[in-house]
């Protein structure tokens, strides 16, 4: 047994009461109508055939999309793949003038880098993905140093019609390092989870 029981939306986060049979055994994203995968919140809780799934709330570019999509995978099924390399693909800022720059992404898909932007209290990357697989690159910015700093905030969509993103970080000591760009490669692929689409009436 499997039902979507509810969902609610508030501007700070969106939770999904499903009930089911499977308590623990799934796992659950959600994606908005432009295939904007909303993170995951935490916090969920589960017990007596009913699970609570908390997300980030949805973006500000597709507020009141007309439907969203829960992914629902097995865990069993997801745990059982092997890794069979972490690539890892470089580039190096030295200004303006070396943007864009398009890194090999996963899945024969890319991620552009194509600003970045030095503000008062952190660096903020600007990229653009080639599809929705990879929307949420795993996105280092390495110093000469060899200081490593990652992104504590979640990727803001800018856009509509792209997968443009907005990624925040810490202030850089220098404004020349290296964007370092993690992708995880399986074999075989994880099993693809069954989408659900849910309608959404704003009125």
């Amino acid at each position: 047994m499997f039902k979507i029981d509810q969902i609610t939306f508030t501007p700070v986060g969106t939770q999904v009461v499903i009930k089911t049979d499977h308590s623990g055994g799934l796992y659950y994203f959600l994606e908005d109508d432009l295939e904007t995968r909303l993170p995951g919140a935490g916090g969920g809780m589960g017990g007596g055939g009913e699970e609570r799934s908390n997300f980030a709330p949805l973006s500000e570019v597709n507020p009141k999309p007309p439907y969203v999509t829960l992914l629902v995978g097995e865990v069993a099924s997801q745990q059982t793949n092997t890794l069979v390399q972490q690539r890892e693909e470089y580039a190096d800022y030295t200004g303006p003038g070396s943007l864009p720059v398009t890194l090999k992404g996963n899945k024969g898909g890319t991620v552009t880098i194509t600003d970045v932007q030095f503000l008062k209290d952190s660096t903020v990357v600007y990229y653009e993905a080639s599809d929705a697989v990879n929307q949420r690159p795993f996105l280092i910015l390495e110093d000469s140093s060899g200081e490593r700093f990652t992104s504590k905030k979640s990727a803001v969509r800018l856009s509509r019609d792209s997968f443009a993103y907005k990624l925040q970080y810490p202030k850089l000591p220098s404004d020349r390092f290296t964007f370092q760009l993690i992708v995880n490669e399986y074999s075989p692929e994880p099993k693809e989870p069954v989408k659900i689409k849910i309608p959404i009436d704003w009125e």
